[in-house]
């Protein structure tokens, strides 16, 4: 069986394409995982039609080279546990991207709060199926 994960193709160096090219708002995330001990990777069901191709896809947002990530699921535990789901889904609200002197800083908010806070060298966007 094959990992989503597996055999991705690299879509853009460029970390300011996460607002401009790319809006993952809506995006389920699917997946979240470390590679290299280093790259954070973020699954993200893709809905948007633009820029062509990518519809419905799973597009994976790799940051490279995590000083630091804060994962906060407490509001999704409470209303998996409130409101009885059995599979949450997170949605993505935004994705705040900074960059600083030291960094990338990103805020990924969704349907249960800001979820991830990341601090990382470079932000790319992937696919497997392109």
């Amino acid at each position: 069986m094959h990992s989503k994960w597996e055999k991705t193709v690299i879509i853009s160096k460029n970390f300011q394409d996460v607002n401009s090219v790319f809006d993952f708002y809506e995006g389920i995330i699917g997946d979240v995982r470390w590679e290299n001990n280093t790259d954070l990777l973020i699954s993200v069901c893709y809905f948007f039609d633009e820029p062509k191709g990518f519809q419905n896809k799973d597009i994976i947002i790799r940051f490279k080279k995590c000083f630091s990530a804060k994962f906060d699921y407490t509001k999704m535990i409470f209303s998996v546990k409130e409101y009885s789901i059995v599979t949450p889904h997170p949605e993505i609200e935004s994705i705040s991207v900074k960059k600083s002197d030291s960094c990338i800083n990103v805020t990924i908010t969704t349907n249960f709060a800001d979820m991830i806070q990341i601090c990382c060298d470079d932000i790319w966007i992937e696919s497997k199926d392109c």
